[in-house]
């Protein structure tokens, strides 16, 4: 919104700004609270951006000697407290893609994002293959990539969860449709 600076335009800011907050809404590309993301890499490579607290609550993950991660052990696939998982390709060296299939086994539909060296290019390929939603190559400020890319790989799963919803309930009313007679129906709002 806009507003003219004329006389008594002060009086006129709160109605303007309580216009704009209504419109706004955090589905729209923005996060109303941080996503919860879990970072498998050196807690001293955190990428920058992730640090703050203010766009992802940040969770080091610990791996075990097999080189699974032990947050995951355990979890309902609705019970996954993660929006987003962060591999960085570095630290568990040649483990990376069982790490991968670890993680979309345990925790399905949960958005990958790969962090990948100049010299991983077969590796991000294989991630690729395997389901991995995006990979980020280590070079320049990659840093820079990496928030748009949590914000998209979450997005994605809203939109996913939200078209399985309507499928499904698309499947129900078909059902109901299809098994009454010929008649009129009247159907409630659930």
């Amino acid at each position: 919104d806009y507003l003219l600076k004329r006389q008594n335009h002060m009086n006129q800011l709160p109605e303007v700004l309580r216009g704009a907050a209504g419109c706004y809404r955090p589905s729209d590309g923005q996060s109303a609270r941080p996503y919860g993301l879990l970072y498998a890499g050196a807690p001293a490579s955190v990428p920058e951006p992730l640090k703050d607290g203010m766009v992802a609550r940040l969770e080091v993950s610990h791996f075990r000697s097999d080189g699974s991660l032990e947050q995951l052990e355990g979890l309902a696939t609705e019970q996954v407290p993660y929006d987003v998982f962060v591999l960085d390709d570095t630290v568990s060296g040649a483990h990376v893609l069982g790490i991968l299939k670890d993680v979309t086994v345990r925790a399905p539909g949960i958005p990958i994002i790969l962090l990948v060296g100049a010299e991983s290019g077969d590796i991000a390929t294989q991630a690729l293959k395997m389901g991995v939603d995006e990979c980020i190559l280590k070079t320049g400020r990659y840093e820079e990539r990496l928030l748009p890319a949590i914000r998209r790989a979450v997005s994605h799963r809203h939109l996913a969860r939200e078209k399985a919803t309507l499928q499904a309930a698309e499947g129900r009313l078909r059902l109901v449709l299809e098994t009454v007679p010929a008649c009129v129906t009247v159907l409630t709002c659930d």
